[in-house]
């Protein structure tokens, strides 16, 4: 993916480069000049972007304590899932129905949008998600507005052997087992 975006943006640079040449009826030294400098800022753009996935990259779970589960119906029971990688690559499921893949996009003050390529397509309409991310007094989190419904998602913890892998797991066994 790296090299696929280094690419595109050789591309970008190189039509910028001609397109100011033509849109803006100059002598060719000029609008390169220009031009090479819009590019070095695009290309800064885009490195910040990228830096900025560092804080989003991982693992995450929605939080049930702040998302109403009814949104998904029965099928919550069967997980749920969002990964980013430190180039803004995510995929998520909730359920057995919502899920995707995306490239995020940064926005300004810190808000991401992701445009959805749906594991199973509902509509004809383009999925968009919004995420913003917050860490109060350590405590990580991401924000995604899904749907119109709020969305909030805990950064997923790494397993301990010591410790059972799911403590909020609630117990199986009833009382009548005792």
């Amino acid at each position: 993916m790296k090299y696929k975006t280094i690419y595109l943006l050789t591309i970008m640079m190189a039509l910028l480069v001609f397109m100011g040449g033509c849109a803006h009826g100059t002598d060719s030294g000029t609008a390169v000049g220009e031009s090479t400098s819009n590019a070095a800022k695009e290309t800064s753009a885009a490195e910040d972007s990228a830096a900025s996935f560092q804080h989003l990259a991982g693992n995450w779970r929605l939080d049930f304590h702040r998302t109403d589960s009814s949104l998904f119906g029965t099928g919550i029971q069967y997980g749920n899932h969002m990964g980013i990688s430190q180039d803004g690559e995510l995929d998520y499921f909730i359920g057995i129905s919502a899920g995707g893949t995306g490239q995020c996009a940064a926005q300004e003050n810190g808000i991401f949008t992701v445009a959805i390529e749906p594991y199973e397509r509902h509509s004809s309409e383009q999925e968009i998600l919004t995420l913003e991310y917050c860490n109060s007094d350590g405590n990580e989190s991401i924000q995604m507005t899904w749907h119109e419904e709020t969305l909030y998602w805990v950064r997923e913890r790494e397993p301990n052997p010591a410790t059972p892998s799911d403590e909020s797991e609630p117990s199986r066994t009833s009382d009548a087992d005792s």
